[in-house]
Formats: structure tokens, sequence, C-alpha cells
């Protein structure tokens, strides 16, 4: 169990809130507000209870100060969603920074300059580490999304302050023990580019899900060891023996586990320019030609499947799902997923960046899905059974 918000006394307190505001900005504009939406219930909780709340982030991959990943753009958006005004200021530790935080009057709001502007945040530096707590009388964990980085502002602040996790770290972890406890009817997508970043991951899920299906680039993998053509896609022959013992494991279980068995090739030529385009089995795949999608009569037994089931996690589209030309599978799962949850009660939770991506080029509305994971690595290092020391840090038992 993990010490929460509401066993701690924050009225006139300084808080030093973690959020994730690594967030995905193109020409100014912010590209996906999911991470800021979720921080709202916690940052309205401070604000009633009297909190003078320091925000604590990082964002993009510095090691020192770089204007074009300075959290100032980010203060901008997040008093849109506030509804107050959010201070913003240039450093995340010293003299300074302190004089800035204790001037803060209670339920106001400010947001410190990027933690990894500081290489002591990722090596979880002592020194960096005292000089962040001595910001803050309290700590709260909201940022799920990092609670697997063993770094300063996650696993070293709160052995020196009270902690605490926030209320968007706790709604995550509610929605991804759906998928822990066993259901019937329980169905897992899994796409990708790497079999090696998932073996874990698919290990795991195969003994709490009844239907594993496979597509993405990781795909190729499973179908070459499985002694299918690939023709010259992507593939990494290092794990065709872990590729094998999942599937073993799937059958020796009883579990149903679904390879693509028509797929969309194409010759590839210069500038990322496809020639070609068709639908064939296996057995027709010529050497030069690569996969860039899965089939109709694919995509229609993973229909079957979606249909049937009561609980769904998605992570990692079934294609190249930026091209117009090999989105067709990744569009039409997300409709029918949308469709199932919200008409036929499937309980559907949607994970990974690029499947998020790929939902929202469709136009669909991300409420309409049972929940939208915003934890990345996190998010597959839990269901792979993983101990994430975030976490750890936080619990009280």
């Amino acid at each position: 169990m993990l010490k929460q918000l509401r066993d701690l006394e924050i009225k006139d307190k300084r808080v030093l809130l973690r959020l994730d505001l690594n967030l995905p900005i193109k020409d100014g504009k912010l590209t996906d507000n999911t991470r800021i939406i979720r921080s709202i219930p916690t940052i309205n909780y401070l604000v009633n209870a009297g909190a003078k709340i320091i925000i604590i982030s990082h964002f993009g991959r510095p090691h020192e100060f770089e204007q074009q990943f300075s959290l100032e753009q980010i203060a901008v958006q997040l008093k849109q969603y506030y509804n107050q005004p959010v201070k913003f200021f240039r450093e995340c530790i010293g003299s300074k920074a302190l004089a800035a935080v204790n001037s803060l009057a209670a339920s106001e709001i400010m947001l410190l300059e990027n933690l990894r502007f500081h290489p002591g945040e990722e090596k979880c530096d002592e020194v960096f580490t005292k000089e962040l707590a001595i910001l803050g009388d309290i700590y709260i964990n909201d940022a799920f999304s990092c609670s697997h980085r063993a770094h300063s502002s996650i696993v070293g602040l709160p052995k020196l302050l009270p902690a605490a996790a926030g209320l968007g770290l706790l709604q995550e972890l509610k929605n991804i023990d759906i998928i822990l406890q066993k259901s019937s009817s329980a169905t897992a997508i899994i796409g990708g580019a790497k079999v090696s970043t998932k073996i874990q991951l698919l290990n795991n899920l195969i003994k709490k899900i009844d239907n594993l299906i496979i597509v993405g680039k990781m795909a190729n993998t499973f179908l070459a060891a499985s002694e299918h053509k690939i023709g010259k896609s992507s593939n990494e022959p290092e794990y065709f023996q872990e590729a094998k013992n999942i599937l073993n494991i799937a059958k020796s279980l009883g579990k149903n586990i679904l390879l693509p068995i028509d797929v969309v090739v194409a010759n590839k030529l210069e500038n990322e320019q496809y020639n070609n385009c068709k639908i064939v089995y296996h057995d027709q795949i010529n050497e030069d030609e690569i996969i860039l999608d899965i089939g109709t009569e694919t995509t229609e037994k993973i229909s079957t499947i979606i249909k049937k089931s009561h609980m769904l996690v998605w992570n990692g589209p079934a294609g190249l799902f930026e091209n117009p030309y090999f989105n067709c599978s990744t569009n039409y799962l997300a409709r029918l997923i949308w469709q199932q949850t919200k008409h036929y009660n499937l309980s559907s939770i949607i994970a990974g960046g690029d499947t998020v991506a790929a939902i929202k080029a469709t136009g669909l509305a991300v409420e309409g899905f049972s929940y939208i994971s915003t934890g990345g690595g996190a998010f597959l290092e839990y269901l792979e059974g993983k101990d994430l020391p975030g976490l750890s840090v936080l619990s009280i038992i």
C-alpha cells in the first residue's frame, strides 16, 4: 500500500509536487495534454487544502541548460488548465530558488526549472537531492510515468521528506491493476518495434490473459522464428528462441496467441518511398518485400476476438500508421475498440505514445476508451511485474 495525500497535513506547507511535464510540443503548440489533465485532481486537492505548490519536472534529455528544454514554455500551458496563475522560476535549486518558493502564499503554484539541467538529478546525487529537499516540507509523486527511474526527484526526495502518492498516480495504478487481476475473456494486443524490449512483458501477460495478439514490427521476429517468410522485414534473430518459448508457454497454458496471417507488403525505394503495395499470405512474400501492416484476414480475426473480450489492453500500432497507405488496420482496430468500449462494456486500456497518437489521428475522442495510460516505460515495467523504485519508496508496508 502506498501512503496517500489524505495521510498528510498539508495546509500552509510547501509541497514539492513531482509531475511528468515531458510533453510533446510542436511549433510552440502542445500536441498532447493528457498528463496535464491527469494532474488536475492533485492540483485541485492541494489548492483547496491551502498548500504552497512547487511543481518539479524534467523536460527532454538535456545534461545542462538548453533554452529549447526550458520549462518556461510549459508554465504558459499550465495556466490554461489550472485556472489560476502559475509562477515560473528559472532554477530548481539554490538560495534564489529557496527565496522564491518561500514567497509563495497558500494555494499559489510555482513551476521550477528543468531538473535535468543538473546531472545530479539522473545520478540521484545526494547533494543535489538535499538541495531540492530544502525547498519543500512535503513531497508528492504524481508522475507514475517516471516512477521506474531511480532519480533524485523520484527516489531521493521521499527519503528526506514526508511523502505520498498523488491522485493521478493512484488512478493509474488502479486501472493497470485491472489487467493484472485475472478476468475472463482478457485480451492483449502488443506491437512495437522490438521483441527485445517486451520479452518480460509478454512472459508475464500470457499467464494473466486469454488472448495474446502480436502485431507491428515485433511480429516479424515471431513469424521468422516460426519459419514463415518475412522478406526484408526487420527482425531480431537473436530473440528467435525467446519467441518460440513464449509460443510454447502459450500453448502449454491453453492460451490463444495470434500472429499475422496475411500482411501488407511493398518494395522500399529511396527517401522512405514504397512501391508495389499488396496483401499477401506468408508463403507469398518475396525476398525484396517488407511487411508494413497486417492484412484484412488478420484484422477480421482480431476483430472477432475483441468482440468476445471483456477486458483489453493495447500497446503498439498494427503497422506503419504514420503512412496513410499502411494505417488501415490500426485505424480500424481503434474504431472497433472505441465502439466496443462505448456500447458493449469492453474495458479498454490504451498505453504507449504511438498507440495514443494513432488513435488521435483517427479523430476519435480518447475519452471513449476506459483508460489511456501515460506511463510509457513505467507502464510496461509494472505489467512485467517489476518493482518500480518510485513506488517502493512510498510503500508503507
